[in-house]
Order: structure tokens, then C-alpha cells, then sequence
């Protein structure tokens, strides 16, 4: 899918100078890795939204094991096109996860979409996004896992 874009809070501030742009229906989806005995679910199925509007929705973790459980999710943005107009301040996706014993968590995700978004030929007309996540589970003593996490964590920077 799309690759998604890290922000950050001066980006933030001039998005709430700007004027809201046109609406589009951000959908979420959630699924968890068969190796991952955890639910993974949005909150909220769905938030419509305005192009360079900042907005924040949850994702609800919960570990169903007897025993402290990490994990790592791993995004897409669909159309595709639209990843890299997809910008995440905040998400519980820059970083490992973990859960203890049959522990829940609600997990924040703050975005916007960028308002270069709205002039993109290719994208101006788009009026629905899907976002998806998928959790791995992750072991930290696992060096591969350790460098996907790092490659991942710099695509979004």
C-alpha cells in the first residue's frame, strides 16, 4: 500500500492557519497475525475528514495470552496514491507494543491528510482513503525483526 508520511507539531500549527479543504471518508481496517494472540480493532470504523484538518482516531489492543506479548503494526493507504499525502503526527505504529496478560489498550492515531492532496491531478478527485494496519508479533531478541522495525520506522520519516 501507500506509505504513509511522518509530521510533526510546526506542520501542525500552519495546517490550523489554512482553510479546511474538501471532505473525504478515511476508512479502518485492523487485522492481527496468526502468531499474534491478540484483538486488533479501530474504534470507530470509519471518520470523514477535511484535507489539512488535523483529526484523531483509536485502534483497541488487547492481549488474550497468559503471558506479556509485543507487537508491531505495519500500514497501508489505499488508493495508493494517496500514502504519501497521508500524514501521521502521532501512532502507535512508529513503535513496538507491549501488552501484558489479557491487558487493553486504546492506541491514538493523529493525522491529516495533506492539502497538496487537493491539487494532485491524481488525487484531487479521491473522496475515500483506507487505512490498514496489521500486528506482528515481535521479539526483541530477533534481529531481523529489530531491522524490518528500522526500515519501517524510516520510511515514515
Amino acid at each position: 500500500g501507500g506509505t504513509t508520511m511522518k509530521s510533526d507539531d510546526n506542520q501542525l500549527k500552519e495546517l490550523a492557519t489554512s482553510t479546511p479543504g474538501t471532505e473525504v471518508k478515511v476508512l479502518f481496517l485492523a487485522e492481527t497475525h496468526k502468531d499474534l494472540p491478540w484483538t486488533f480493532v479501530p474504534s470507530q470504523p470509519n471518520v470523514t475528514v477535511r484535507i489539512g484538518e488535523p483529526s484523531i482516531a483509536f485502534y483497541t489492543a488487547t492481549n488474550l495470552s497468559d503471558k506479556p506479548l509485543s507487537g508491531v503494526a505495519v500500514f497501508s493507504v489505499t488508493p495508493v496514491s494517496v500514502g504519501q499525502y497521508f500524514r501521521k503526527v502521532e501512532c502507535f505504529c512508529f513503535d513496538e507494543q507491549r501488552l501484558q496478560p489479557h491487558e487493553t489498550v486504546d492506541m491514538p492515531l493523529l493525522f491529516y491528510l495533506d492539502p497538496q492532496m487537493a491539487k494532485d491531478r491524481g488525487t484531487s478527485d479521491i473522496r475515500q482513503v483506507t487505512l490498514a494496519y496489521i500486528f506482528n508479533r515481535f521479539d526483541s531478541d530477533d534481529e531481523e525483526q529489530q531491522e524490518m522495525l528500522l526500515e519501517q520506522q524510516a520510511l515514515i520519516q
